[in-house]
This record gives structure tokens, C-alpha cells and sequence, in this order.
């Protein structure tokens, strides 16, 4: 459901990952690198209107 979550945050309601990442609890640094590609899964694709 995390995963889930995160993706949707970053993807659909467009919040930046830093922000994503505060409310999932994750810091940034040595520690923690590469937590968030484990969840935020967005492809970040552009949309052509």
C-alpha cells in the first residue's frame, strides 16, 4: 500500500518527492539511498495536449 501510495502522490497529485518522502518518514542520505525508487514507481511521463 506504500508503494501505492507514494507512486500516486508523485505521479497523479503531482507533490514533489521530497514531500513524499517526509510523509513515508524516509530521510535523505547514505542511510537511505535508493528507499525511494523502491517506492515511487512513476514512469513521469509528459503529457502531450
Amino acid at each position: 500500500m506504500r508503494r501505492t501510495m507514494v507512486t500516486m502522490m508523485n505521479e497523479q497529485l503531482k507533490i514533489p518527492p521530497h514531500v513524499v518522502e517526509a510523509c513515508v518518514n524516509h530521510i535523505s542520505g547514505a542511510a537511505k539511498m535508493g528507499v525511494a525508487g523502491v517506492y515511487n514507481k512513476a514512469p513521469y511521463l509528459r503529457v502531450v495536449k
